[in-house]
């Protein structure tokens, strides 16, 4: 696994950790910022996707 398959996965896991501490109420992050973590963790999943699927 190199860098950017690191940096995808970190990315993922910080948006699903965010949202598993704003649904309990740990922390208040503001929507704006939930919507740009998700939205980069999305194109980074899709990015890996068709990079394995391409067999790079």
């Amino acid at each position: 696994m190199n860098f950017n398959n690191w940096l995808a996965a970190g990315v993922v896991g910080g948006c699903f950790l965010v949202a598993l501490l704003q649904g309990r109420g740990i922390v208040n992050v503001p929507e704006f910022i939930q919507g740009a973590l998700y939205t980069v963790g999305f194109t980074l999943v899709i990015q890996f996707y068709f990079r394995k699927k391409e067999g790079e």
